[in-house]
């Protein structure tokens, strides 16, 4: 939940977000989908504040669309704190802009960072568009400043063996739909989380989230049946690597999205705190 002071668009930033108990993991470790829609909230702001946030891009007949995202956290904060989310755009390249973010925790201190790939695209059909299609682009406030020592990887396709079943099948339904009337990247990521902790298992049991990387192939609509595919990439200290893809089912081959999830040992849950004033 966005803290009150900043409910009003526009405001440029840093964001600060309580961290519900429908927010957490059963160890009460911040859910990777809820640190999504963080981002994504903060995204909204800071884009309003520049002047090509969704009220702008609206009256265009435009939209932005998440395309590819990574993700690295030392840690994961619990039930009860609050993120702080500073985010900024570090301008186009071609079709895609580049947006990067922090992470700290009610004291200040980091605990991750973020990359993500944009296009503005048409809001009728989804289509990308050149940046010279927006009136004015001299408001869009630019930093080179970049918070991951790393772009974005590009993730291979999954190689699946005949023999290979699916770990998991999910329907796309109406709940998992945004206003731009596709699944919303927060549910690819509960998703992948959930496919992962079939496939892994007991071997998942006392782990976090370090690393995702994570790129939106295929929109995916309501009523969609998509299955999931997951294979251990790595398997070394301190964590394990594991590559989730989803494709769609009545097109077998057709990937919808794919992301490479790396797991690392947590520390023991700690006893709860209230939530800070």
């Amino acid at each position: 939940m966005i803290d009150e002071p900043l409910l009003s668009a526009g405001h440029p930033g840093p964001y600060s977000f309580t961290i519900r108990g429908t927010d957490t993991d059963p160890e009460d470790r911040l859910h990777l989908f809820a640190l999504l829609s963080y981002m994504q909230e903060a995204a909204f702001f800071n884009a309003e504040a520049g002047g090509l946030g969704t009220t702008f891009l609206d009256g265009q007949g435009l939209c932005w669309i998440l395309i590819r995202l990574a993700i690295r956290l030392d840690r994961l904060p619990q039930w009860g704190g609050r993120v702080v989310v500073n985010t900024w755009n570090r301008g186009c390249r071609r079709l895609t802009w580049i947006r990067d973010f922090t992470f700290f925790d009610q004291q200040g201190n980091f605990f991750g960072a973020a990359s993500s790939e944009w296009i503005i695209a048409d809001k009728s059909n989804h289509r990308p568009q050149k940046p010279d299609v927006l009136p004015v682009v001299a408001p869009i406030p630019q930093s080179d400043q970049s918070a991951l020592p790393e772009e974005i990887r590009r993730l291979p396709r999954l190689e699946i063996r005949p023999d290979d079943k699916p770990v998991l099948t999910q329907f796309a339904d109406f709940s998992d739909i945004d206003r731009n009337g596709h699944v919303n990247n927060t549910r690819y990521a509960a998703w992948c989380m959930n496919a992962l902790h079939v496939f892994a298992g007991e071997r998942a049991a006392g782990c976090r989230v370090s690393e995702l990387d994570i790129h939106f192939v295929s929109e995916v609509r309501q009523g969609d049946k998509l299955v999931f595919y997951c294979q251990q990439i790595e398997d070394q200290t301190p964590g394990s690597l594991y590559r989730v893809e989803s494709r769609r089912a009545s097109v077998g081959d057709q990937v919808v999205f794919r992301a490479d999830v790396r797991l690392t040992p947590a520390p023991e849950r700690p006893e709860f705190r209230t939530i800070v004033n």
